[in-house]
């Protein structure tokens, strides 16, 4: 997709050459462009503490520059993920937000 929106990208142009010539794989797949741009989907993290978080994402291309994503990741409202995300949220707390002394 950034080839497609950059023709002009000499590095980018150079890095897909580079990699035609030294993986059979890569060639095959670049020829076969089956390109497709993923706006939302879901995204299972496993996180050292928390565990298995599951969340829905979405994709947002900002209006004053195309070329910046931003991902955005929210847990389903009473989900477990919500719950382990609030559960990390409250150790990131301060002790005033916690409620603490």
């Amino acid at each position: 997709m950034d080839a497609a929106r950059c023709p002009a990208d000499t590095e980018l142009f150079a890095l897909v050459g580079e990699l035609s010539v030294r993986s059979e794989a890569f060639r095959r797949l670049w020829a076969d462009h089956q390109v497709k741009e993923k706006t939302h989907g879901v995204k299972r993290i496993i996180h050292p503490v928390a565990g298995e978080l599951t969340l829905p994402y979405e994709t947002m291309t900002l209006p004053g520059d195309p070329e910046q994503i931003l991902v955005v990741y929210m847990a389903e409202p009473g989900s477990e993920s919500a719950e382990r995300l609030a559960l990390l949220g409250s150790w990131a707390a301060s002790p005033a937000e916690r409620g603490a002394p």
